[in-house]
């Protein structure tokens, strides 16, 4: 996944794994950010998150479609 089209500014993103399964952010870094949440992913650390209820959806929809279902808005 490329992410370098994001901007390294401070906004509101959006983790897209399926069309029903997302995750929104916000960050100083956008870019940054995502990356971040990229490397969680792949290495299934969202798995059992409690801070975050939607990040274990968001890692069994990752593990289901992979990488190439991501999406960052």
């Amino acid at each position: 996944m490329n992410i370098t089209h994001l901007p390294e500014d401070p906004g509101v993103y959006c983790v897209w794994t399926s069309p029903r399964t997302y995750y929104i952010g916000s960050s100083k870094n956008i870019r940054s950010r995502v990356e971040t949440h990229v490397q969680h992913l792949k290495a299934g650390r969202y798995a059992a998150d409690a801070k975050g209820a939607n990040k274990p959806q968001l890692q069994r929809s990752f593990n289901r479609n992979g990488i190439e279902a991501l999406t960052v808005e």
